[in-house]
């Protein structure tokens, strides 16, 4: 892009923006954009071959000032290079969005390499579930699957082949161009729920760890059970208003 003076016709060379909107964080303890997530490191010698999530998408933000936001549950190789992920995303990236809910499953490493399904629109009060199976293993290399399940229906789908073990899951908030509390989801909280994760047909034994990175407004996360099928992590994007006082 140049600036041309209408008058003069001078011609004006305009510096290139470093600005970019960036895909979900492949390495998230380093990122500052993770806000708070849960974390669990599975130390076993029995493999991950099914994480599943379930959560509701929340209000909107009562505030929008550009900023993007990604909720997801993810699994990542032991030297934190890649993660696979099911995401939900409020605001635009580089590979698409708006002002409203969409979800889609990415794959993304530490070199900046993303592969991405098209975003499918959701809506408030949507239940969508984020699953990622082992479709085959051999000789150290994993097949994976990454997909969504949108009010029990099928959603948006992504392979993901000939990739190292993904050890580490995680639970996370991560957001870009926050200016205030009021760019967060517009409810206090939501619940990652109904969480599974699984070796072939037996759950492991999940103790889930919390991150709580920024917490200006109050955000953190609570884990409310953990364990497999029923483990729950609920992350809070504010501190929850005060109960009023009882009459006694």
């Amino acid at each position: 892009m140049r600036k041309i003076n209408l008058a003069t016709q001078k011609v004006t060379d305009l510096p290139r923006s470093r600005a970019r909107v960036p895909a979900p964080s492949a390495v998230g303890h380093i990122s500052d954009q993770w806000i708070v997530y849960t974390s669990w490191l599975n130390r076993t010698k029995r493999p991950i071959t099914t994480f599943s999530t379930t959560w509701t998408v929340p209000n909107p933000p009562q505030n929008n000032s550009g900023q993007l936001i990604y909720l997801f549950n993810g699994l990542l190789d032991k030297d934190k290079t890649c993660i696979l992920q099911p995401v939900l995303q409020w605001g635009a990236s580089g590979f698409g969005g708006n002002a409203s809910w969409g979800i889609a499953n990415w794959l993304v490493d530490s070199s900046g390499h993303v592969c991405t399904t098209d975003l499918v629109p959701v809506a408030v009060g949507d239940v969508v579930t984020g699953q990622i199976t082992v479709l085959d293993q051999s000789n150290g290399s994993f097949d994976y699957l990454c997909q969504f399940k949108l009010n029990n229906g099928p959603g948006p789908s992504l392979p993901a082949l000939d990739m190292g073990q993904l050890t580490l899951a995680v639970e996370t908030l991560e957001c870009y161009g926050i200016t205030g509390c009021q760019d967060y989801p517009g409810t206090d909280s939501t619940a990652m729920r109904a969480i599974q994760v699984q070796s072939g047909a037996n759950d492991l034994a999940v103790g889930w760890y919390q991150n709580d990175l920024v917490t200006d407004c109050g955000q953190h996360t609570t884990i409310v059970t953990d364990g497999s099928p029923s483990g729950e992590v609920d992350i809070f994007y504010r501190a929850p208003a005060p109960r009023p006082a009882a009459f006694v």
